[in-house]
């Protein structure tokens, strides 16, 4: 008998079959680490919109002109919404309206939520917002009211709580 070289068809089917398995094992690694950034991707788009929804409640409540903070929710009439003033404590807050006097004209401006959006008076600052509700107390004390606003956001699927305080002289 002759001695055969090259490949025989064990020897390939061993080869082809090494081939598939690390061939599996580096797509199996590729998608675990792929998912992972994903969900970093996600958590930090999170973040960012409770960023910008944080950054407009504390440069509007840190004003020092505040002469009015009005809490509601927005209400659509005939397409256009509008700011419901909300008094009773049992009621819907998703909407803050605060009043400024810079002493030649009053400023008015609003945040609140309208369906999954939440605007900054027309401009737009947060997408995906799935609950936007305030809860305030107040103290009155000489001549000043201080308030405590307490803000639950949940965008997506994260969950954000801050407390915000503002006096009022």
């Amino acid at each position: 008998m002759k001695k055969e070289n090259g490949v025989t068809v064990i020897s390939l089917i061993i080869y082809v079959s090494a081939l598939l398995v690390i061939a599996v094992i580096i797509g199996r690694i590729t998608t675990f680490f792929y998912n992972n950034v994903m969900d970093i991707q996600e958590d930090t788009s999170y973040s960012n919109a409770y960023s910008k929804i944080n950054l407009a409640l504390l440069s509007l409540l840190q004003d020092e002109n505040i002469t009015e903070i009005e809490f509601g929710y927005y209400e659509a009439v005939d397409g256009i919404y509008s700011f419901v003033n909300q008094e009773d404590d049992d009621g819907e807050k998703s909407a803050i309206r605060i009043t400024i006097d810079s002493g030649e004209d009053e400023e008015v401006k609003t945040i609140g939520l309208i369906k999954d959006q939440l605007y900054y008076d027309k401009t737009l600052i947060g997408e995906g917002i799935t609950d936007f509700s305030l809860d305030e107390s107040y103290e009155t004390a000489e001549d000043k009211i201080t308030y405590t606003i307490n803000t639950q956001v949940k965008v997506g699927t994260e969950k954000f709580d801050h407390t915000y305080t503002s006096v009022i002289e």
